[in-house]
């Protein structure tokens, strides 16, 4: 039972929490995709020497790592604190 006109008014009233909770899970999903990319080039910079010689370019792959973890981070706390809580919210009221 999605619609009704006892539902429909708790969409609208946490719409905001709902479409933030989405968009922190679409950001998450995003930049879970690029970790595989930074191992793989990683993996084949080690695999043909070029990453052992040049030192910024290991420098800003593990900045760039370190920023998706804290983006992942921000993203999970943020899509489950809307979600979950425009949940528990339409259960007080």
């Amino acid at each position: 039972m999605l619609t009704g006109k006892y539902v429909n008014k708790y969409y609208f009233k946490y719409i905001a929490f709902f479409i933030i909770g989405l968009l922190s899970l679409l950001a998450v999903n995003y930049f879970q995709l690029e970790i595989p990319e930074i191992c793989g080039s990683i993996v084949d910079g080690i695999e043909d020497g070029t990453l052992l010689d040049n030192h910024d370019l290991i420098v800003e792959l593990m900045f760039r790592l370190g920023f998706i973890a804290f983006v992942l981070f921000a993203g999970r706390f943020g899509w489950r604190y809307c979600i979950i809580g425009a949940a528990e919210r339409i259960e007080a009221d």
